[in-house]
This record gives structure tokens, C-alpha cells and sequence, in this order.
């Protein structure tokens, strides 16, 4: 078993203590004063804060959910395979359907999830430790940037992917507030409330059948929010993947690289004629960007009493993801790139992972290839309204055609070369290498990318 990933803390403290414990004895250090692990562990607070309520690196996710390995996606490195924390729940790389094949809609039975009583009982001191924080860094935002980055917005929880014909896909989700997103998958291993942490507990918090031990829920009986990813790996006309580096100023995994745009599925990409009559969007349904900000204040109890009372056939009307009008799949794209739909040439659908790290959160992956060149996509982000959320972009050549599938042995081959170069590059490199290290999502993305340009056959 090989695990892809930068130098454990453990082994990072390790190192540190003795290099304080030599400098001190030496009399290199003329106190008695851990001046190395001090020093680490502020940067690591001040980096981390208000991140420490999840363990972002979960180093030990193969004794947490062993039965899930099997199911683990692997990455190629050195002729060798190794193994992320995101476990395969849908793959369209192999005999894959194109992305119009695929359709978002309602569960009909139950459109509105609000988390239970007990996981918010469980959490209710970390989540207002959290929110309060996440508020002040809001505020900030707001100043700066002209406009918050949190608040109550209404996303797409899945919890399911159904057949609907020969070949065609739904995926059934639910609508759920960002709060018990933030009070659920995004406090997951905090102890403020309890001795055992909301992951320890979730086994006995599922309604229905249990999960076996050391296996992750049923997505439809999980107890958390579930909020649904979605993350776009960018190749430009000119053969470059772009990434972002996130800005320090974002509330979660800040200076991180990531895919050149990732977000979450939420109310704006469902069919509008699912709130057709609904009060709080009343003659303003013809909007995606109108129900977005008319929900965002609406509380999830009355929405629920609301969408309960809705036409269940309006309710499970369907939205293809390959839609340019309401740009369902590449919103994020032109909100963080400012590169829009009719900017592709070609818009590829990866597979759906639950993610270990966030207890099974579901994240979709995509990948594209743009009609513009490198410096085009350069030009186009410094206009972009969510800029303030990279750091800077980078880019990286993994010397194949991106967007062809068909590739030689050879040029399979030389493409394993290029991923070689790309992990050592970017995974665990940060501090000698001033370049920030690749994020569990870009990780992933390249992952199912490169199995989609390899076959299964590379995976055996």
C-alpha cells in the first residue's frame, strides 16, 4: 500500500524536536526553549486556523475506512501505484457517456435536507467557534473585495446516481444550507463538544442500516450535509494545465494549488421550473442568478415547509449538466477565470469521489480544453469577479494532446514521464521550492484525467 502525499507532521516534528534538542546542547540555542517546533506550530495554527476542526491531511484514512481502500483512486508515480483519499464512486473514464447524457433533479420525496438534531447538538460549540471566525474573515472580504465569503447560500447535496434510460444518467440531490455544510462536513474531527469527535460518531448518527465498520454510509443515509463538488481541470489550446494557487485570504486550504476552478453544485443549477410558485422566488424564477440570492437568506425550515407543498412533477424536472444557457458545469470557470462556456472546445465528464478527508463528501470532476492559448486565459483572469480567490496561476505541460483519448503506448509512456515530473514538482515540494503543493482535488482531477487517457488495463 502506497499513499500519495508530502512528509507527515509526525515525522516533520520529529525532525524539528531534534534539531532544537542538538542545537541546545551544542549551545547553538542558549535557552531551553523548542524554538523550532514553536515556531512550526504558530505557522501552522495561524496557517491552518479555522481549518484544524478537519484533519486536512488524514494521514491514517486506511485505518479509519479500511473497507474503502479497494475502492481508492490511484495515481501513477514512478512505476508504481499510489492511492488518494477519495474513493471511486461513479468513473466515466472508461466507455465514457458524454456529459449532455447527465441530469441534475430533485429528490421529489424529500427536496430539502436539514441536518439532524443530534449532529447539531454535536457540533454546536465547534460550529460557532467556526462561523465566527468565518464571519470576521467575511467582513474583511466584503471590504476589500466588495463582497462577503460567507454566508447561508443553498447548494446541491447527492444522494444518488440513477440510470434513466440506456444511457442516460440523473443525479438526485437535495438542497442544503451552506451553515450545515460548515456544521457538519467542515467540523468533523473537533472534540469541542464531546471526547469522541462527529467522525467517530457518525456510525451510530445514520438512520437506517449501519454502515460495516471502517466503511463510509450510503450518501442517501448519511447523517452530513454533502455538499456537492464540483472541480474543472483546464488545459489551454496551447497544451498547458492551469491551476490556481489559492489566496491565503480563502477560509479553507489557502495557498494550496487546486484545479483551475472548483466549487459546489447549488440551487442556481437546478431547472427554475422547480420553484415555479414558490414564495420566496415568486416572479423572479426565470433567473439562475435571481434564485441563487433570493435563497441565500431564506431559512432551511421554511424552505422546507415551502418545497413540500411544490407540484412533485415540477420538483423532479431535470436539468441537463451540459446546459450553456444557465453554464451549469462551468459557472465556477467564469466566476474564477472569467473563461466561459462558449471558450471550450471540449468539456469532458471525469466520475464523481467521496471524499475521506470531509467523511464521504461527494466532489464531480470535469475535464476541459479551451479554445484560448496560455496567455488568453492569463489575460482574462485579472478581470475575473472572484480573482481575489487565487493567489496566482500556474501552469504545467504534460506534453500530450489534452483532449484526445486515442494516445500510443508511446505516448502513454512519455505522458507517465511527465506525471512523474509533475508529482515530484508539486506534491510535499512547498518549502524548498517556494511552489505550493498540490491539493487533494487537483490531485484527484490529474488522477481520473490520466485514467481516462491510459485505460483500465494501466490500473491492474
Amino acid at each position: 500500500m502506497r499513499l500519495l502525499g508530502g512528509e507527515s507532521s509526525r515525522i516533520r516534528y520529529a525532525k524539528l524536536a531534534m534539531g532544537d534538542a542538538v542545537g541546545y546542547f551544542t549551545g547553538f540555542s542558549p535557552v531551553p526553549i523548542p524554538l523550532g517546533i514553536s515556531g512550526q506550530l504558530w505557522k501552522d495554527v495561524r496557517r491552518r486556523f479555522p481549518a484544524f476542526f478537519v484533519d486536512w491531511s488524514l494521514d491514517n484514512w486506511p485505518m479509519i475506512y479500511p473497507r474503502e481502500f479497494p475502492q481508492a483512486l490511484a495515481m501513477h508515480f514512478k512505476g508504481k501505484l499510489h492511492y488518494l483519499p477519495q474513493i471511486l464512486y461513479f468513473d466515466n473514464t472508461q466507455n465514457p457517456l458524454e456529459l449532455s447524457n447527465f441530469h441534475l433533479q430533485l429528490d421529489p420525496d424529500r427536496p430539502v435536507f436539514p441536518i439532524p438534531d443530534a449532529v447539531r447538538a454535536a457540533t454546536e460549540t465547534a460550529f460557532r467557534k467556526l462561523s465566527k471566525h468565518l464571519l470576521r474573515r467575511s467582513g474583511k472580504t466584503q471590504k476589500t473585495h466588495g463582497q462577503p465569503s460567507f454566508w447561508d447560500g443553498k447548494n446541491l447535496r447527492l444522494i444518488a446516481v440513477e440510470d434513466a434510460g440506456a444511457r442516460e444518467k440523473v443525479l438526485v440531490t437535495q438542497i442544503v444550507g451552506y451553515h450545515d455544510y460548515a456544521s457538519s462536513n467542515l467540523v468533523l474531527d473537533a472534540t469541542c463538544d464531546g471526547p469522541r469527535s462527529l467522525r467517530e460518531r457518525i456510525p451510530e448518527l445514520v438512520e437506517g442500516q449501519k454502515p460495516a465498520e471502517g466503511a463510509l454510509e450510503l450518501l442517501a443515509r448519511s447523517p452530513l450535509a454533502n455538499n456537492l463538488g464540483i472541480n474543472i481541470l483546464l488545459f489551454t489550446a496551447d497544451g498547458a494545465l492551469v491551476m490556481q494557487k489559492r489566496s491565503g485570504g480563502v477560509a479553507f486550504r489557502g495557498r494550496e494549488l487546486c484545479p483551475a476552478a472548483s466549487g459546489t453544485v447549488d440551487v442556481a443549477d437546478l431547472d427554475p421550473t422547480v420553484f415555479e410558485g414558490i414564495d420566496c422566488c415568486e416572479s423572479r424564477h426565470g433567473s439562475a442568478s435571481d434564485i441563487r440570492d433570493l435563497l441565500r437568506e431564506v431559512e432551511m425550515r421554511e424552505l422546507q415547509s415551502q418545497m413540500s407543498k411544490q407540484e412533485r412533477s415540477r420538483l423532479s424536472t431535470r436539468a441537463s449538466l451540459d446546459q450553456p444557457a444557465y453554464d451549469r458545469t462551468t459557472r465556477e470557470l467564469t466566476e474564477e477565470l472569467e473563461v466561459l462556456y462558449s471558450d471550450l472546445a471540449r468539456l469532458e465528464f471525469l466520475g464523481i469521489t467521496r471524499e475521506l478527508v470531509r467523511g464521504g463528501e461527494p466532489e464531480l470532476f470535469l475535464g476541459a480544453v479551451s479554445k484560448l492559448t496560455k496567455g488568453q486565459v492569463f489575460s482574462k483572469w485579472k478581470n475575473a469577479p472572484d480573482k481575489w480567490e487565487s493567489e496566482r496561476l500556474e501552469t504545467f505541460a504534460f506534453e500530450v494532446r489534452a483532449g484526445d483519448r486515442s494516445l500510443t503506448t508511446g505516448e502513454k509512456l512519455r505522458l507517465l514521464e511527465r506525471v512523474d515530473v509533475f508529482v515530484s514538482r508539486y506534491v510535499g515540494k512547498a518549502a524548498p521550492t517556494r511552489r505550493p503543493s498540490a491539493g487533494i482535488t487537483l490531485l484527484a482531477n490529474v488522477a481520473l484525467w490520466l485514467r481516462s487517457r491510459l485505460g483500465a488495463d494501466w490500473y491492474s
